[in-house]
């Protein structure tokens, strides 16, 4: 078996890598990666993968120096430059990780999740109607996109715009009808609004999806 996974072409390892992190198997993939970057170092998909299972991991300073390896060696490479600025704000470098993510960008303008990236440090930089606009923009790119609607909903409510924070939290479980957290942000919402039946039912569902939440 081990032969037969030195014998494989990089490409080959790194899908193979690649499913085994997905499948929850993170050190059985981190292992490949290595396999592939001792008989090619400079390997910039083993790189960034090895780098994204760190960042999973909370090895998030680890996982910056590998995805700063990558981004040098491929510095027109969007995915990583995404990467490296999801791990930035984890870091709260939130300077460098908009940076970073607006660079990106620039090199691939049609990413949602680069939007909703950027839409997440500028909210944590107290920047919140620019990150309003940046999650709209990722709406128009992706509009059957629940989890957005769903952070929408939270942006507008930390604004006390309730209503438009409640018709972004409906639009999210329109789209996912089983999405607890949505119907828990609704419920807070609702209850707010002063609408504690409505309030109630929506705790309800949120409960039947996810029973260890803790409401309001």
């Amino acid at each position: 078996m081990r032969s037969n996974i030195y014998a494989s072409s990089n490409k080959q390892l790194i899908a193979n890598a690649t499913k085994l992190q997905q499948n929850g198997q993170p050190q059985q993939a981190k292992e490949i990666c290595q396999i592939v970057l001792n008989k090619k170092p400079n390997d910039v998909e083993a790189l960034n993968l090895l780098a994204v299972i760190y960042a999973i991991e909370n090895e998030l300073v680890l996982a910056l120096e590998i995805f700063n390896k990558a981004a040098k060696l491929n510095p027109v490479d969007a995915q990583i430059l995404f990467n490296k600025s999801n791990v930035l704000s984890q870091l709260k470098n939130y300077t460098e990780a908009l940076l970073t993510v607006d660079k990106a960008l620039l090199l691939n303008k049609n990413n949602p999740e680069g939007f909703r990236i950027r839409g997440e440090i500028l909210r944590s930089m107290g920047r919140i109607d620019e990150s309003i606009l940046t999650y709209q923009q990722a709406l128009q790119i992706d509009s059957n996109n629940a989890d957005l609607y769903n952070d929408l909903g939270i942006l507008f409510k930390n604004k006390s715009e309730l209503n438009q924070s409640l018709n972004n939290f409906n639009w999210a479980i329109k789209l996912r009808p089983n999405f607890a957290e949505a119907h828990k942000n609704k419920g807070n919402v609702l209850h707010e609004l002063g609408f504690l039946y409505e309030s109630h039912l929506s705790y309800k569902a949120a409960l039947q999806l996810n029973v260890n939440y803790k409401l309001l």
